[in-house]
């Protein structure tokens, strides 16, 4: 039960999970009133940590911080919620409102306790409490919070709380989570086109160079785990120690979106050319999603035209592509949703059958999900900004 808790609560952080499955899970969890805030618990200066120690050093850091959550968060509690390990040195909890501390003492305890015990500092970022389903806005405020604190020198509790002078913005996980899916299909004009995106909407927050420095670390660890998964040949330790000598060069986010374009491109260039991309069966079936996701498609039907059992294929699809069967289906749905809400007249309910959805109802709240907005919302905000532009 713990590993599947665990997978739900990384679910919830990263708004992966469509409402149906949501509301589903939480009531066998008995979760439907949790509130909770996200603590996001990050080593300082991770990428100077990752370069100039030895790997061993580095993941003993990762671990005592790790064990050190985990019993602090036992001390006097029967159950605790997992502590989640995030990529680049960062990991998450989803405190209970019920528990005692509250979360922002907590979170100085756990910043207390490992400078204490340890020979590394820790920053810690808190944003709550929401309703355990809206805890992936939390995560984004936090996230956004954390990424500052080289700024201010490590060792630092951080509050993003509204009434606490929250950060103003998000970070944009999703888009986070599409560049390491170009860089994994080895599509150099995605890595480019997402990579914009992501850094043009980070760049309207004001962040200072320090972050932006952290954010290129941040980004380019990932693209590099994206290529140990696809069998990449590890990068030489004075590889890494020279690119986090040029990321301290970098001051702005022009700076950062060139060398991250240079860097990362060339990453998928290498899984492109290595074959080491999505196999070929994987490629056919999400060509064949793609083509018949307006009907009503079963896993069970793809398998069959790559010829694969759906268990390994839906295994394979989200091993090579980061994303799983259904949000590869919901993806497309929903794009093309947009499309038709945007540039016809279809009643909603019409667009929800030629979508692919047999329930209209489901699909408004899956839209909602996904984009903050009902379908009609997001049709007269569309029309609202039309008249806008023309007048």
């Amino acid at each position: 039960m713990s590993a599947f808790i665990e997978q739900f609560y990384l679910q919830l952080l990263h708004g992966e999970l469509p409402e149906e499955e949501l509301s589903e899970k939480m009531r066998v969890l008995e979760l439907e009133n949790q509130q909770v805030s996200v603590l996001l618990v990050g080593l300082d200066h991770s990428y100077r940590l990752k370069t100039f120690c030895s790997e061993k050093a580095y993941q003993g850091m990762l671990q005592e911080t790790k064990a050190e959550l985990e019993g602090l968060l036992r001390e006097g509690r029967p159950q605790a919620p997992p502590v989640l390990p995030l990529s680049n040195a960062v990991f998450a909890l989803l405190y209970p409102d019920s528990f005692r501390p509250e979360p922002l003492e907590f979170a100085r305890q756990v910043a207390r306790r490992i400078k204490s015990s340890f020979q590394h500092t820790v920053s810690v970022a808190v944003s709550g409490p929401f309703a355990l389903r809206e805890v992936s806005k939390a995560y984004g405020q936090a996230t956004v919070r954390l990424k500052q604190r080289l700024l201010l020198g490590g060792d630092r509790v951080l509050c993003a709380d509204p009434e606490q002078a929250a950060p103003q913005g998000r970070y944009p996980h999703e888009l986070e989570r599409k560049l390491a899916t170009a860089v994994r299909f080895g599509d150099q004009g995605q890595v480019k086109e997402v990579l914009r995106g992501l850094l043009r909407e980070l760049a309207g927050q004001a962040l200072p160079s320090e972050c932006w420095q952290q954010i290129a670390f941040d980004l380019m660890e990932q693209g590099y785990q994206v290529a140990r998964q696809m069998n990449l040949p590890s990068v030489p330790a004075l590889e890494m120690m020279e690119k986090s000598r040029e990321i301290s060069l970098l001051t702005t986010w022009q700076d950062i979106q060139l060398w991250l374009d240079n860097t990362l491109g060339q990453l998928a260039e290498r899984i492109r050319t290595l074959g080491a991309g999505p196999s070929l069966a994987v490629k056919k079936a999400l060509s064949y999603i793609e083509s018949h996701f307006q009907e009503s498609l079963k896993l069970a039907e793809v398998a069959e035209h790559v010829c694969l059992s759906p268990n390994y294929l839906t295994q394979q699809i989200k091993l090579q592509t980061g994303k799983s069967f259904l949000e590869h289906l919901c993806g497309w749905r929903l794009e093309e949703a947009r499309r038709l809400l945007g540039g016809s007249m279809l009643p909603v309910g019409q667009i929800a059958y030629q979508v692919g959805y047999e329930d209209p109802r489901y699909f408004s709240e899956v839209f909602q999900h996904r984009y903050g907005q009902t379908p009609s919302q997001y049709r007269k905000a569309l029309r609202s900004m039309e008249k806008s532009t023309k007048s």
